[in-house]
């Protein structure tokens, strides 16, 4: 053993390692691991003099780690660095405790063997690096041990730092000095005699004494840099948001967040076991299940059998539960934030809308809900930049479930429409402008148009403004048209949308209902202007044009962009579009289209369309299930390119 590490000792010095990140893992945090292990090969290895230790627990994660591919990573078993006195100490402590235990011992371990290290920095398992986190060293250059405080809000600080201490011991770091070893030292011997998981007077797990250690030690210093283990028991003091590319938490660069009470259910869910525990923040969880998600891969391919999933079973018993998203949705502050339904036979529309949005607008991001395993399958397939797929069972909740046997799947789909509203609000709340759109729109111009005509209002609708031959659809299908509803972030949107939520599961059905004025999900937005604030009815005609009302537009174009009575078209509805293959189209089941109409408006559709079924059809060859066949389709005007 003692040739090995002569031979590692060899090695970090003709590297020039002078920092050490240690990490002590059990199976049951593997893939935790891996993730952390490449957000700190992301910011800092391969321009730093660092090495990262993972002592493991059990040979098991030794032998999957090894495959794994981690740069710049020393692997340690026990009987490296257990000693007798260890060897016994592990009998009478949980795996838990003893990992705590082994904290100070592996730091000390890593300076006592590597005399080249100037630095040693535990961090816990279940961190995870956003950001460079050398300026925590950088700006406090002077000390000889750092300690990250708990920073707990003032209403739950005096209790708290009572309980389990002021110092959290997830980010401690030693510099091989005089009072740095001492410290270390010190720390090592408190946790050889003491180191449980329950509250006793002045200490508690390995942590507590840590808040001793300014009063016995000098240049012992709390971490000033901001960004630093921003974590659940403190999240609620700041706000997280986007700025440049980077996550900020009020103004500041997020260098690392702490997963406490995140566990592993299985490869789809997690739960969050800390009592009092926020929602999760999609900004900061999203990148990290993502991280997790790979990791999962990843050891699944060098062991299909593995499995280190939620087991304890007071965790088991925790009803916050929260599913992966599975793709990371970066939010940046005063996006517009869509939301549309895809089924398999609406895969090429979504496609062919999310392509006209990306065109126009550059601060957006969609989230399609897709009500089946194709859509969901091939829509991700396509790697769609600004898209969010999101599977059924994520917004299905008990109400939702209870009336699905009841409705068709176009009125279930209606129904869902308010739902999904409701979730991307409340699950991705920093976009300054949420809308349910249809994915049989098209758009010519940026949509931010539209909340742009009345920025303090809370809730945007769009009038059908039928042309003449349209208008007994009034008193049918009623004023407002569904296919775009906009919402401002704020409490009066959220609520006016979550009670249309409650009215489409009442009541959702494709018929008229003209006694109780009722048609699908739409008809119930008429009750918004009588119920809700700040409620604006979009005044523009090119808001939302449609076979409903184009033909009584006069349709012109100037400098290449589309206007109906001089007011710039934004969207088109594609109301009535069928596709019978990828060349021929039923244009309309309303009327004929003239000809202006044709070339300026559908013409550039169905030439995104065509492509998008050309790359779809190159991914899928049999797929088919956006077709109709002629005659089972209402067809007013056939049309072939």
């Amino acid at each position: 053993m003692k040739d090995i590490f002569n031979s590692l000792t060899a090695q970090l010095k003709n590297r020039n390692i002078k920092d050490a990140y240690c990490i002590i893992v059990s199976k049951y945090r593997l893939y935790q691991v891996i993730a952390l292990c490449r957000s700190i090969e992301k910011y800092v290895n391969g321009h730093t003099t660092s090495e990262i230790f993972i002592l493991c627990m059990d040979t098991e994660t030794y032998d999957i780690l090894k495959k794994i591919k981690l740069t710049q990573v020393t692997l340690l078993q026990l009987y490296d660095i257990e000693t007798n006195e260890l060897r016994l100490i592990k009998k009478q402590r949980r795996l838990n405790e003893y990992c705590w235990t082994l904290k100070p011992v592996l730091l000390d371990f890593i300076l006592d063997r590597f005399p080249s290290i100037h630095r040693v920095t535990h961090l816990d398992v279940d961190l995870y690096f956003f950001n460079d986190p050398r300026p925590i060293f950088e700006n406090q250059g002077k000390c000889s041990v750092l300690l990250s405080d708990h920073d707990y809000p003032d209403d739950v600080k005096e209790h708290s730092e009572r309980m389990v201490g002021k110092v959290n011991s997830g980010f401690v770091s030693f510099i091989r000095n005089e009072n740095g070893i001492a410290c270390l030292k010190w720390w090592k011997i408190r946790c050889i005699e003491w180191c449980y998981d329950r509250i006793e007077p002045n200490r508690f797990s390995d942590q507590k004494y840590l808040e001793e250690a300014p009063h016995l030690f000098e240049g012992i210093c709390y971490i000033k840099t901001h960004g630093v283990n921003i974590a659940p028991w403190n999240e609620k003091k700041y706000t997280v948001s986007l700025r440049n590319n980077e996550i900020c938490v009020n103004n500041d660069r997020l260098i690392m967040y702490h997963f406490g009470g995140f566990r592993l259910r299985n490869k789809n869910e997690y739960s969050l076991a800390l009592d009092g525990h926020n929602e999760p923040i999609a900004l900061i969880y999203e990148p990290y299940t993502q991280a997790l998600r790979e990791a999962i891969s990843d050891v699944e391919k060098v062991d299909s059998r593995f499995n280190a999933y939620l087991v304890e079973e007071k965790y088991k018993k925790n009803d916050r539960i929260f599913k992966f998203n599975g793709k990371t949705v970066l939010q940046q502050e005063g996006d517009c934030f869509y939301a549309t339904i895809v089924s398999d036979r609406y895969i090429c529309k979504a496609i062919t809308m999310y392509k006209s949005l990306a065109r126009h607008s550059k601060s957006f991001h969609l989230f399609m809900l897709c009500t089946d395993e194709v859509a969901y399958k091939m829509i991700n397939s396509m790697n769609l930049k600004k898209v969010t797929c999101i599977m059924l069972d994520e917004v299905e909740d008990r109400d939702l479930l209870s009336i699905k046997s009841r409705r068709t799947k176009t009125e279930y789909s209606w129904t869902l429409k308010p739902a999904l509203l409701h979730y991307i609000m409340t699950h991705y709340s920093t976009a300054q402008y949420y809308a349910m759109i249809d994915s049989d729109l098209f758009f010519f111009a940026d949509p931010i148009k539209i909340f742009n005509e009345a920025p303090q209002a809370s809730l945007y609708l769009t009038d059908h403004y039928n042309s003449k031959r349209f208008q007994h659809y009034y008193n049918k299908s009623g004023k407002i048209n569904s296919g775009f509803v906009g919402c401002k972030n704020n409490e009066t949107a959220l609520a006016a949308v979550e009670w249309w939520k409650s009215r489409c599961i009442a009541w959702c059905f494709n018929r008229f209902d003209q006694v109780k004025k009722l048609y699908g999900d739409q008809r119930h937005l008429e009750t918004w202007p009588k119920l809700f604030s700040n409620v604006h009815i979009v005044r523009s005609k090119g808001a939302h044009v449609a076979p409903w009302n184009i033909e009584g537009y006069q349709l012109s174009e100037r400098d290449g962009k589309l206007y109906v009575n001089d007011q710039r078209i934004v969207l088109y509805h594609f109301s009535g579009f069928g596709i019978y293959s990828p060349r021929e189209f039923s244009l309309s089941w309303f009327n004929r289209v003239e000809d202006q109409v044709v070339n300026s408006i559908y013409l550039p559709y169905i030439k995104t369309l065509t492509k998008v079924i050309e790359e779809v059809k190159e991914l899928y060859p049999d797929f088919e299930a956006g077709f109709v066949k002629r005659g089972d389709y209402p067809e007013q005007h056939y049309y072939k390119t």
